[in-house]
């Protein structure tokens, strides 16, 4: 059985391989909170969509899944990534996301190398 948490960070690769950036803001709750990158907060679908829309696709990567842990509605997981004109994989993020009993995001905290 998969549980929510792996299905979230599958469901987050597999939006961002695709390309698809306009659809992560779905697997956030209407009232998220997500602390991104260099400590900037964006709060609901809205702000996290538009971060993404605007972020991603100067970068074009293609992650992975370097590891994952969870707890009940908490998970942490590894992204390795290939960003446009790199050959090899990286550590590049890891985010640690609470999810509620609908399987969404309401905290997401992403930490870059």
């Amino acid at each position: 059985m998969i549980t929510a948490a792996r299905s979230f960070a599958e469901r987050y690769v597999g939006f961002v391989n695709a390309g698809h950036y306009d659809q992560l803001a779905s697997l956030f709750a209407p009232d998220a909170s997500f602390l991104g990158p260099g400590g900037r907060e964006f709060r609901g679908q809205e702000e996290i969509a538009a971060f993404y829309g605007t972020f991603l696709p100067t970068i074009t990567p293609r992650i992975r899944l370097a590891s994952l842990v969870e707890a009940g509605p908490h998970c942490v997981y590894e992204l390795e990534a290939q960003v446009a004109g790199q050959t090899q994989y990286v550590l590049s993020a890891i985010d640690h996301v609470t999810l509620d009993d609908d399987g969404l995001a309401t905290r997401f905290a992403v930490y870059t190398k």
